[in-house]
């Protein structure tokens, strides 16, 4: 990459979130370092829609926690009940030491279940 995905703040993401430009967010940022991955899962809080949805499922492949417990936080603002199947099956993968990052996906699945 050439350093675009480098530092990208919330507001930034959050312009190109509104914009639509989700091929330029998904080729730049959801291989990002772990600060921007989390930024980039807060701005997509702020689209409702299958796009955002999309990536903050991918963000859920991310090895480190905070991106996943920032993925699942919007995702309990936008996302639907289509997630919910791979966000169970995360919750069965995880280690039960994991307190926090399980918590997260049971406040997440309780704001799924039943959204359309």
């Amino acid at each position: 990459m050439f350093g675009s995905s480098k530092g990208a703040t919330t507001e930034a993401l959050e312009k190109l979130v509104q914009k639509g430009k989700w091929d330029k967010i998904k080729k730049s940022y959801l291989n990002a370092d772990a600060e921007t991955k989390v930024h980039l899962a807060e701005a997509c809080a702020s689209a409702v829609g299958d796009d955002s949805s999309n990536v903050l499922m991918a963000l859920l492949d991310s090895p480190e926690d905070e991106v996943k417990t920032a993925a699942l936080k919007s995702l309990a603002k936008v996302g639907n009940d289509h997630c919910v199947s791979r966000i169970q099956q995360m919750l069965t993968s995880i280690s039960p030491d994991k307190t926090a990052l399980r918590g997260e996906i049971q406040t997440t699945l309780q704001a799924l279940r039943g959204k359309q």
